[in-house]
């Protein structure tokens, strides 16, 4: 038999713990964690259970794991939340910007454009700019495609029984 390991979701911390009898050291608010085999709700076994035993005891109600850990959770949950809506945030910020600047210089720089254009005077000619655009947006897609990838590949029960 293993030894049993106690820790939180947060820290990461796991120790050993010795259990002793609850008359050696007594806490008012104890918890109990119970798992069924069949996924079956145990609190009413459990609560019939503890008033045979002492039947002045006050028992609060039931919490399934998932929620106690959603609750441990919650933190994260938010920082995860506050920092993705930054990030759109200053994606669009980024986009305004962008989209200021280039419209700046187009309007600053028609006069150099139309002296430019005005040889071949076609508009089909320019393929630089969508050439450009093209080669941009593929390198933009193969930079983020590799680390997307990865992310996806990953063994999430491998890297939580790791840490």
């Amino acid at each position: 038999m293993r030894d049993p390991k106690f820790g939180s979701l947060v820290d990461g911390s796991n120790g050993i713990f010795a259990y002793v009898p609850l008359q050696q050291r007594y806490v008012t608010r104890t918890m109990i964690a119970a798992r069924s085999a069949n996924g079956d709700r145990l609190s009413a076994e459990i609560r019939e259970a503890v008033e045979s035993v002492a039947p002045e005891l006050t028992i609060g109600n039931p919490q399934k794991g998932e929620d106690y850990v959603a609750v441990g959770l919650l933190p994260q949950r938010v920082a995860a939340s506050v920092a993705g809506s930054l990030g759109v945030v200053g994606t669009l910020l980024a986009g305004i910007g962008i989209f200021g600047v280039t419209a700046s210089m187009v309007t600053r720089r028609q006069r150099e454009i139309a002296i430019r254009a005005a040889p071949d005077a076609q508009r089909g000619t320019p393929v630089v700019f969508g050439g450009a655009t093209i080669l941009f947006i593929t390198i933009g897609l193969l930079a983020c495609y590799l680390p997307t990838r990865r992310a996806v590949q990953i063994d999430l029960t491998q890297v939580l029984r790791d840490y």
